[in-house]
This record gives C-alpha cells, sequence and structure tokens, in this order.
C-alpha cells in the first residue's frame, strides 16, 4: 500500500513539473489580439472599440459606449449617449419628402431663444458627398427622448446626405451642456462615415 502510494505521488510531482516552463526559461508571450481585425459584415467590431455598422448603404463606426435604443418602426436605429450633464439622443434614419423639408421639420422643433429665430447651417463632407450641417439651440419639444418636453436649453446638431437609397439623416439631441462636449467628437462621427460600404 505505502508503495502505491509513493508512486502516485511520483507520478503527481512529475506531472505537475510539465505544466510550466523549464526553470530560469521565459514563456512564449500570449497574443489577445486577433490576427485580423477587417470589417466584416454589417455589424463589425472595430479596432477603436466601436462597431461598424450599415444602415440602408451608409455606414457609422458606433462607440461602444452609446447605448442602443428601443426598436422603431419609423427610425433605423436610436441611441442614448450618457453623459453626466444630461443623455443625448442619436437617431439614424433614412426617409423620403425632401432634405430642405426635413430639415425644416427637425429645427421646428427646436425653438429658438435668440431675438432672430436662426440656425447655423453649413454643409459637410460625407465620404465625399457634400451633406448638410445644422447647428440649433433652443427649447426642445420634439419626439425620440425618454421623457416628453418641452426640454429648455437644449441643441440638435444634425447632418443630412442625399443617397441613391433614401435621403439620410443624423441627428443628436440633448442638453446643450452635453452636446457641446461632444460636439467636435459627433462632427468627426458623421464625417467618418461610409456610403455604399
Amino acid at each position: 500500500m505505502s508503495m502505491r502510494l509513493f508512486g502516485l505521488c511520483v507520478c503527481v510531482l512529475l506531472f505537475a513539473s510539465c505544466d510550466g516552463p523549464p526553470s530560469g526559461a521565459e514563456a512564449p508571450p500570449v497574443s489577445s489580439v486577433p490576427s485580423s481585425n477587417a470589417d466584416v459584415g454589417k455589424n463589425a467590431a472595430s479596432k477603436t472599440g466601436g462597431t461598424r455598422r450599415e444602415f440602408n448603404g451608409i455606414s457609422f463606426l458606433i462607440p461602444e459606449e452609446w447605448q442602443p435604443g428601443p426598436p422603431s418602426s419609423v427610425i433605423d436605429a436610436k441611441y442614448v449617449i450618457p453623459s453626466e450633464t444630461g443623455e443625448m439622443y442619436l437617431t439614424l434614419t433614412s426617409m423620403r419628402g425632401g432634405i430642405d423639408a426635413n430639415v425644416d421639420r427637425f429645427v421646428g422643433q427646436i425653438r429658438s431663444s435668440a431675438a432672430a429665430d436662426t440656425d447655423a447651417r453649413g454643409s459637410i463632407d460625407i465620404d465625399g458627398r457634400e451633406g448638410i450641417w445644422v447647428d440649433r439651440s433652443g427649447t426642445f419639444n420634439g419626439s425620440g427622448v425618454s421623457t416628453p418636453g418641452p426640454h429648455e436649453s437644449w441643441r440638435m446638431l444634425c447632418a443630412a446626405i442625399a443617397l441613391p437609397e433614401g435621403d439620410f439623416y443624423v441627428r443628436l439631441v440633448g442638453p446643450a451642456k452635453s452636446i457641446a462636449a461632444i460636439a467636435e467628437e459627433f462632427r468627426r462621427f458623421v464625417e467618418d462615415a461610409k456610403v455604399g460600404r
């Protein structure tokens, strides 16, 4: 019996010593990075920690911290963007009716507090195509947010681009302070869109 126990202990010790590298030798490095980070399919993971998603002929790199909102039959996607000064709401949607009419409708959802009721409209380059860029502040009384308005001191950033599949709109609304903190990042997000890929 004691000989069997001795033999078992020797086997266990021999097996355990084979578990690691020899004494003084370094273990080979283990890589956690996949061999390929190429975008594949409609919802491909990105090297930068986001996911590129395609919506009706245009794709965007969605950051991981943006939380998907509830599905809707009216919009392609909705995201809630967290912020210490109040969450923001992003909608991505394609629709007909003409860019000017739809942008005017979005603008009409924010009543400007300025003496002259104007909004800052300009252009934006989206993958080599010229789009419309709108920046408007005031009292928001539109849809697509978690609580009904009116919401004072809010801001909207909106991009509109004509595409063969239908005009596409990217609209961000939320407290003015929250939007100010990510306005430049958001414009880069829109400019990084890929048309037809």
